[in-house]
């Protein structure tokens, strides 16, 4: 330790870099949030709707980590984000939109990595859950000749449409 003498200069060393680190590194999870959201607004370009979509997703996770007393990113891990998922589902979710959240929430912790506030990717591992894809409605014999008969394949444009629907019809092509 040491003493200051009275009628002398008193030098403090700080180290301004690694207090700054520690300042951003205790940043509130809103304001990380807010961080996130400007990054992707003005570095990455995306679109505004995107950004509302992520903000969405994100204060429910937030808000999640919150209701755990989780003050700082640093005290997640990958047991407490899929938690959040199982938590979702419990609130009846479907899985397209556990899968958007899952790539905000993903997306989330790659931007806190690349800030330093985190020290790995605890999302890396975590995969998506399997969106079924659903068959296309196949037309009836009686619905295909009820699309034939009220077509009007007079002039020019009914031409275009006649073909246009041969060739749907033909093919198994979807419009």
């Amino acid at each position: 330790m040491t003493s200051f003498v009275p009628g002398t200069k008193l030098v403090i060393n700080v180290n301004f870099s690694a207090w700054h680190k520690t300042c951003h590194k205790m940043k509130k999870l809103e304001e990380t949030l807010e961080g996130f959201l400007d990054y992707l607004s003005i570095e990455r370009g995306l679109a505004q709707n995107t950004i509302i979509s992520y903000r969405y997703d994100l204060t429910k996770y937030i808000s999640f980590l919150k209701k755990k007393k989780i003050i700082s990113f640093n005290q997640t891990n990958k047991v407490l984000v899929n938690n959040y998922f199982v938590f979702l589902r419990g609130k009846g979710l479907e899985i397209n939109s556990i899968s958007r959240n899952l790539v905000a929430v993903k997306m989330f912790y790659r931007f806190l990595l690349m800030e330093g506030l985190i020290k790995e990717d605890i999302t890396i591992l975590i995969e998506f859950p399997r969106v079924s894809k659903k068959l296309p409605h196949v037309l009836s014999l009686r619905e295909i000749n009820l699309l034939l008969y009220k077509a009007n394949f007079k002039g020019k444009l009914g031409l275009r449409d006649q073909a246009v629907l041969e060739l749907f019809y033909a093919t198994g092509l979807r419009g």
